[in-house]
């Protein structure tokens, strides 16, 4: 539950000023490679990349870990963010990768910024590992529904949270910019249903033994918006 402090707290300037601050995070974290390469294993299970034709939009970027992990599956890979420092280093990886002027990343707050990739819609939008830090989920998740294309795919990436036992309990050193610990299915459907999409799938990604276990939700664009 959250507290007082909580309820009235700026997550996303806190979110900001962190990751700013530790841009060495996304990429000395412990088992962030491994974790980033599983995640991709899974949603090239869950999603038919095509080279030729695949547009993708990766919110929450950060450093370009997963830009790099689906580059070589996708036309163009579009990224954003809320911190200018980690915009910069997807940039960079982008461009190491031999990235043409369509793959690029730029700094943007969903929640407040209006007009955001004008007329520009996607096959596949996803968010992995970051809605842990949003304080307002379901708007989230309904703004990225409207980057799709009629029939698109969203795909969540997050940590599973047991519907059976309590909440897991923030470290401390958390809490300024961490919301919440994971999301069960039914979490997650609730936002999809929230949106008007598609709820689809919520299963768990092939597991670490060293690392969190991750689920990975499904949902889609209906044809007819």
């Amino acid at each position: 539950m959250a507290t007082t402090t909580q309820v009235n707290h700026d997550f996303t300037a806190a979110n900001r000023k962190f990751y700013d601050e530790h841009l060495a995070n996304f990429e000395t974290y412990p088992r962030v490679k491994e974790r980033a390469a599983r995640i991709a294993a899974a949603m090239l299970e869950a999603y038919p990349f095509d080279k030729q034709s695949t547009s993708v939009l990766d919110f929450a970027c950060g450093a370009g870990l997963m830009c790099k992990e689906l580059f070589n599956y996708s036309r163009e890979i579009v990224g954003f963010d809320i911190s200018p420092i980690v915009v910069e280093r997807c940039n960079e990886v982008l461009k190491e990768l031999g990235a043409s002027e369509q793959s690029y990343a730029f700094v943007a707050n969903i929640l407040a910024d209006k007009g955001i990739l004008p007329e520009k819609k996607f096959d596949l939008a996803f968010c992995s590992n970051s809605y842990h830090h949003f304080d307002q989920p379901e708007e989230v998740t309904r703004i990225l529904g409207t980057f799709l294309k009629p029939g698109g795919t969203l795909l969540i990436i997050d940590n599973i949270q047991n519907p059976n036992e309590p909440p897991v309990e923030l470290k401390e050193e958390h809490r300024h910019f961490v919301v919440r610990y994971g999301f069960t299915e039914e979490d997650i459907k609730n936002y999809s249903d929230a949106a008007g999409l598609e709820f689809v799938s919520y299963s768990r990604v092939p597991p670490d033994e060293q690392d969190l276990d991750l689920f990975i939700a499904k949902m889609v664009k209906p044809t007819g918006k």
